[in-house]
């Protein structure tokens, strides 16, 4: 992303772990898998096979774009520490870039689903003041994501003190 609108003031994005991506596409491949499969296996019982053999298709091409697509749309999502607050971004068509004022977050949470656990990687979670706004940085090495728990919650704490 080279728009000076979805840009840090000064620094570099720090993107996800190389897990991320392969763990994002084994999810997006398990739900399309399952969004496709159930109603094509249903359709070859019920209706002709053309029509069940062209969703199935259909399907198919839509599940190799999705997994495919995977790994651009991990390599869109960032973060990056300032000193007042921290920058998220991610998308490709849809940019989005959240700026998170230390003094707002009120939580920090880690978390790692399945895929998560298996490729060594963890979530990390803001929870704001504001319960529209928030923020998640996917695809951080555990030892990483404990760091910046434990830095967040420490820049936070002092100038959340008067919320």
């Amino acid at each position: 992303m080279s728009d000076p609108l979805f840009a840090p003031p000064h620094g570099e994005w720090r993107r996800p772990a190389s897990g991320y991506i392969a763990a994002r596409r084994i999810a997006t491949f398990i739900t399309w898998l399952i969004v496709f499969g159930i109603p094509v296996g249903a359709l070859t019982a019920f209706a002709p096979w053309p029509f069940a053999v062209s969703v199935g298709a259909v399907g198919l091409i839509v599940l190799v774009w999705r997994v495919i697509r995977v790994a651009a749309l991990c390599r869109a999502r960032g973060y990056a520490e300032m000193d007042e607050e921290l920058y998220v971004t991610k998308g490709i068509w849809f940019q989005s870039l959240t700026v998170v004022p230390y003094g707002r977050m009120q939580v920090v949470e880690v978390e790692r689903d399945l895929f998560e656990r298996w490729f060594g990687i963890a979530t990390v979670r803001l929870v704001t003041a504001s319960s529209e706004t928030g923020a998640s940085i996917p695809g951080i090495p555990p030892e990483q994501a404990a760091e910046l728990r434990d830095r967040l919650t420490e820049l936070g704490d002092p100038r959340g003190s008067g919320l």
